[in-house]
């Protein structure tokens, strides 16, 4: 494992797109049950960088291997803010309801998603026509 993690480490610390490096190194930590240590560096990603999709929900992945199920919800829903489409998030929010809560906020979930989606996919469109000259908004 010195091997893996010399490598990790160099990624982490020459890779310019500190997004992946802060993965590369905080996925080696927690698959070998490094929690805090895998905590700590996406905390300082989350603390310097923009906010990223796959930072929170790692982080929140950490958390729940911590059996953090309440705070781990908090970065997934971070997460899905960001991009309502991400599976990951989105399949764990919805186990946590499912599962923790009742099928009121299991329903509630499936809503949120689907207007995120909705409002996600406008956008894009409107983006789309827009650049194709096409001045309208979709409705």
């Amino acid at each position: 494992f010195a091997e893996v993690k010399d490598a990790t480490m160099r990624i982490y610390n020459l890779d310019k797109d500190k997004e992946r490096g802060t993965n590369f190194l905080g996925i080696y930590y927690a698959n070998n049950k490094m929690y805090s240590e895998a905590k700590s560096i996406y905390k300082k990603y989350m603390e310097e960088e923009k906010p990223s999709e796959i930072i929170f929900s790692n982080y929140g992945i950490v958390l729940e291997k911590e059996a953090k199920q309440s705070e781990s919800q908090k970065y997934f829903w971070k997460a899905l803010e960001i991009n309502p489409n991400m599976q990951n998030p989105l399949n764990k929010v919805l186990e946590f309801s499912l599962f923790y809560q009742n099928s009121a906020d299991y329903h509630f979930v499936l809503i949120f998603h689907a207007k995120l989606s909705y409002s996600c996919c406008q956008n894009a469109c409107t983006d789309y026509h827009n650049s194709e000259g096409i001045n309208r908004k979709i409705a």
